[in-house]
């Protein structure tokens, strides 16, 4: 059993290592995420703070009791990938009535994380395939769009365009579904 437990950690130290940032990316979003933190009338002057730097990204909450946590991971697809989970302060008080953040929420923090140019989504996999871990979290995700050049600069990936979509256009053109 011991021999197992340690295949499985060495197991997930290797996942842990696949999935890793590259540095420089990691510290180009940091700053971008922490220019979009900042008030701003556009961005209904909603203060936030930030409580906890972690190894791959970062835990923010505001003065209306929203909490989010992003991070930065390479997916099985190569590419990097911002993860966000959404939820209220007192989410973690169970067995309280869960409130989800609303639309509106989530609007405000795909800005303050992803900016205004660049996509997010939200994932409904299949039943056999959901993992809930909490009930009052929802979770966005975005592509990144820029890389680490061979000169070793951050600059945006060439075969992406800058606020592309990841995924097809549902709406085959009419802009809604």
């Amino acid at each position: 059993m011991a021999n197992e437990a340690m295949i499985d950690a060495v197991r997930a130290d290797e996942l842990a290592a696949r999935r890793q940032v590259d540095p420089k990316l990691l510290a180009q979003f940091r700053a971008e995420v922490a220019e979009r933190m900042k008030p701003s009338r556009k961005l209904a002057l909603t203060v936030w703070s930030l409580d906890e730097v972690k190894r791959d990204g970062e835990e923010w909450h505001n003065i209306y009791g929203l909490r989010l946590i992003w991070s930065l991971a390479v997916e099985d697809d190569g590419h990097p990938w911002i993860h966000v989970s959404v939820s209220h302060a007192d989410a973690d008080q169970l067995p309280i009535i869960v409130r989800l953040p609303s639309y509106h929420e989530q609007q405000q923090v795909k800005a303050r994380v992803f900016g205004d140019r660049r996509w997010a989504y939200s994932v409904w996999p299949p039943a056999d395939q959901h993992v809930n871990i909490h009930p009052g979290v929802l979770h966005l995700y975005g592509r990144l769009d820029y890389a680490v050049a061979a000169g070793g600069d951050v600059e945006p990936i060439r075969y992406l365009v800058v606020g592309r979509r990841s995924l097809p256009d549902f709406t085959a053109g009419t802009g809604t579904i």
